[in-house]
């Protein structure tokens, strides 16, 4: 008979196993109890989960990282369930003979969509800041608050899987554009030539400009919150900041820190902290980088077994949490909130204008000779501030540490003047006993001087 191992793997969605006490040693509630506690999580709302007894188990909407159960004493806990230990993933290379066998990846995808092997990124940065699209033969217009920019206001960066990167208003020139205008028509606007008979087949699925949006000086990473823009189109992408300060310690435990990030050049913000530790310990323990970062480092190579598994398992412990890391967030930080629209652009009335402008004006490279090459090559992109106001989240301490002074003082006051009285009254009260003792024993003299 097989039996299924009591260990689980990411977040344990798979469990089967029959564990039914927390870390903490108590008993599970059954998943089809409401007593003691009463909860939605049951066998019919989720028939796929084996919502049995009361195992311990996990589900795809819950927040938890592993299995867990309801109990008696609180809402939930996790159980005591191992990991299980997984291995390196073979990703089946060995047919591939050398970096630069293409066809070789293509015949190894496992995939219908290649996106197995698309990550794949082995080119050095001095290779991609010479292949990748020049800002000359990219940026063909661009006006801030309707004045012409230069492309000198543009810095270049590099990036593993999207070549050349180029950040406007970058701050580190020692000028910061700002507006006190909004809507569409002021702000940043930019016809781009993304170049689409210079994408590679492989990585060429999708044609446009990957577009992100972040705070003056900090690092970009599209790989997670980039916009794409479509050739032929117009997207409009409106802003609303908002503003965050959060209270240092021993408030909160942000950090104050704006120092410049060693391996990734920008200014400190919680998201550059979480990629930096994690090439931090690529290096330390591969003796490469996956990512193109400032220092010099060598890009681990998928063909290198060793660093391959490597690699896997620190950005498996980075994923799970388990890898050390000291990230807090920024007590001031800036974030935006987006709003997209999108138009097709140009207008057939429009686009001879366009042609001719570029023409004229241009010194880019494979410039569209008709409107149907234009389309399929040229995206333009707005991005402007829809109002000027902006949204501020504080935190403020509940008590200070002088209101806690003041309050202390104000009940120490308090336990004074009441010691005080109560003395007062003490005494008045011997006073009284004794006047009454006085008055008693003269009452007895006259008594006795009467008698006699």
């Amino acid at each position: 008979m097989c039996t299924e191992p009591e260990c689980i793997v990411g977040r344990g969605l798979n469990y089967r196993g029959k564990q039914n006490v927390t870390r903490s040693g108590r008993p599970c509630q059954k998943w089809n109890s409401h007593d003691p506690q009463h909860h939605c999580t049951t066998p019919s709302l989720y028939p796929d989960a084996d919502l049995s007894e009361n195992y311990c188990r996990n589900i795809q909407d819950h927040s938890s990282k592993a299995p867990w159960c309801f109990t008696g004493e609180q809402d939930w806990e996790y159980c005591h369930v191992e990991r299980c230990e997984v291995g390196c993933v073979d990703l089946k290379l060995n047919s591939v003979d050398g970096e630069s066998d293409w066809a070789g990846f293509l015949l190894s995808s496992n995939t219908d969509d290649y996106t197995d092997i698309t990550d794949f990124s082995m080119a050095t940065r001095e290779e991609i800041a010479e292949m990748g699209h020049q800002k000359e033969d990219l940026i063909l217009q661009c006006t801030f608050d309707k004045e012409r920019c230069s492309l000198d206001d543009f810095k270049v960066t590099q990036n593993a899987k999207y070549g050349n990167c180029f950040t406007f208003n970058h701050g580190e020139d020692g000028v910061v554009r700002n507006t006190t205008k909004v809507g569409a028509e002021y702000g940043l606007k930019l016809t781009l030539s993304i170049e689409a008979n210079e994408y590679v087949g492989l990585f060429g699925q999708d044609p446009g400009a990957k577009v992100t949006i972040h705070s003056v000086g900090s690092t970009p990473f599209p790989e997670g919150n980039a916009l794409n823009t479509k050739p032929g189109e117009s997207t409009f992408v409106g802003l609303k900041r908002s503003s965050v300060k959060r209270q240092p310690h021993p408030y909160g435990d942000c950090t104050s820190y704006q120092e410049r990030d060693m391996l990734y050049g920008g200014r400190y913000t919680y998201e550059t902290c979480q990629h930096s530790y994690l090439q931090a310990a690529l290096l330390d323990k591969c003796g490469c980088s996956d990512e193109l970062i400032a220092i010099n480092s060598t890009l681990c190579s998928v063909l290198n077994k060793t660093q391959e598994c490597c690699r896997q398992e620190v950005r498996k412990r980075h994923e799970d949490g388990n890898l050390p890391c000291d990230c807090r967030q920024s007590c001031n930080e800036d974030s935006y909130s987006l709003w997209l629209s999108f138009s097709l652009w140009p207008s057939d009335s429009y686009v001879w204008y366009v042609l001719e402008n570029i023409h004229t004006r241009s010194q880019a490279r494979n410039l569209p000779l008709d409107p149907g090459e234009l389309r399929q090559n040229l995206a333009r992109v707005h991005v402007y501030f829809r109002d000027l106001n902006y949204e501020l989240i504080t935190e403020n301490p509940t008590y200070t540490e002088e209101a806690l002074l003041s309050g202390l003082g104000g009940l120490l006051g308090l336990y004074v003047g009441l010691s005080v009285i109560t003395v007062f009254e003490f005494i008045n009260l011997v006073v009284d006993v004794v006047k009454v003792a006085c008055n008693k024993e003269k009452k007895q003299r006259n008594n006795l001087d009467g008698t006699n």
